[in-house]
């Protein structure tokens, strides 16, 4: 188990909106562990199952789940949630910057690429 310095600050998930952060938690876990729903809520509860949640305990319970030809190991990908989380914790809104910033991203593609397949009007 890795021991990173964030691993020492606390997580409070009153302060974190939960419906957002599953926006992106589902999606990375589901693209990391093998394709299996059960396994996937498992993962999904060790997070969002206390106020407080250990890290350390997520990550001891998480380990055996990934396969071990995916492309981050259970560390990094704890180290990458508790960033999340500490991030989010720390908003006023309780959303990480980088998930803020992800959305824009997206919604300013989607933007582009239906620009891109309108055709302008005749008159043009």
């Amino acid at each position: 188990m890795s021991r990173a310095p964030e691993f020492g600050r606390r997580v409070d998930l009153r302060r974190v909106n939960l419906p957002v952060l599953r926006l992106w938690l589902v999606p990375r876990l589901a693209a990391l562990l093998q394709d299996d729903d059960v396994t996937l809520a498992y993962a999904v509860s060790l997070v969002d199952g206390s106020n407080t949640p250990d890290i350390r305990s997520i990550e001891s319970h998480l380990e055996p789940l990934f396969p071990p030809d995916a492309p981050v190991t259970a560390a990094e990908f704890c180290l990458e949630l508790w960033r999340m989380l500490l991030a989010a914790q720390e908003s006023p809104r309780g959303i990480a910057p980088a998930q803020i910033e992800a959305k824009r991203a997206e919604l300013k593609a989607a933007r582009a690429a239906r620009a891109a397949t309108t055709r302008p009007p005749p008159w043009r």
